[in-house]
């Protein structure tokens, strides 16, 4: 079994992977979804068991992207400048 690391979401028929997701495939299935696009790569061979019960390593978690938060509509509508009034055509 080889493990993949999703790089996007992706859902099907009785299935649904989020990004960062870890997901064991057999051989040939992994290396058609490790693309560098869909997902990569993580490991090809059986993860070891830890010979220290204390010493266990945790996946690294998927970088949280901050985006800036968007003004309420009132207050983006506030600092729009005011439209101008037409004049009714043939006045």
């Amino acid at each position: 079994m080889a493990r993949i690391r999703m790089l996007t979401s992706v859902a099907g028929r009785g299935f649904a992977w989020v990004a960062g997701q870890e997901i064991d495939l057999p051989g040939a299935e992994a290396a058609k979804w490790a693309d560098g696009v869909r997902a990569e790569l993580v490991r090809t061979e059986p993860a070891e068991t830890p010979e220290d019960p204390a010493v266990v390593e945790t996946p690294e978690q998927p970088a949280v992207v901050e985006t800036p938060e968007q003004p309420p509509v009132a207050e983006a509508a506030a600092r729009r400048p005011a439209r101008r009034k037409t004049t009714p055509r043939g006045k």
